[in-house]
């Protein structure tokens, strides 16, 4: 599986930061290229499913998630369940993981995913799918730091 990871500092206290990343009703506000998220309960915890409409470049994906692990303040983790739309992932987990630092909050945020196509995929990977997610990531992070801090 391919793995990117981003980390941004957010100068707002841990709970606040937690309460922004745990709340499903927030998740289109600041995950960038969501079209429409769904999930059953406001708040996330193990056993929340989501459903999403993302744009990945000028293709839609439809995801449908669940929650595998949610530790409050700590980490919270959805594991795709199923991709519709040609270019998704094989497999994917979307994890955010907060630990509180002197000027606020560190967040992390990462994406393990597996490409179809074998060889293809690790190449087409290294050439445009980590750097794309890599922009996307850090889109997200910035939209979620600039909503927390005002």
């Amino acid at each position: 599986m391919a793995r990117v990871e981003r980390t941004v500092r957010i100068s707002s206290p841990l709970e606040k930061v937690w309460s922004f990343v745990n709340s499903t009703e927030r998740f289109s506000q600041f995950m960038e290229g969501i079209k429409e998220f769904s999930a059953s309960d406001r708040i996330a915890k193990v056993g929340t499913t989501g459903h999403m409409t993302l744009m990945v470049g000028d293709q839609e994906l439809k995801i449908e998630s669940k929650c595998t692990e949610c530790v409050e303040n700590v980490k919270l983790v959805f594991k795709v369940t199923e991709v519709h739309g040609a270019a998704g992932p094989k497999r994917m987990d979307i994890e955010w993981r907060l630990k509180p630092v002197e000027t606020g909050t560190e967040l992390t945020m990462i994406y393990d995913y597996e490409l179809p196509y074998s060889i293809f995929g690790k190449i087409l990977d290294k050439v445009k799918v980590s750097k794309d997610t890599e922009k996307t990531m850090d889109k997200t992070l910035q939209n979620l730091r600039n909503q927390i801090e005002t």
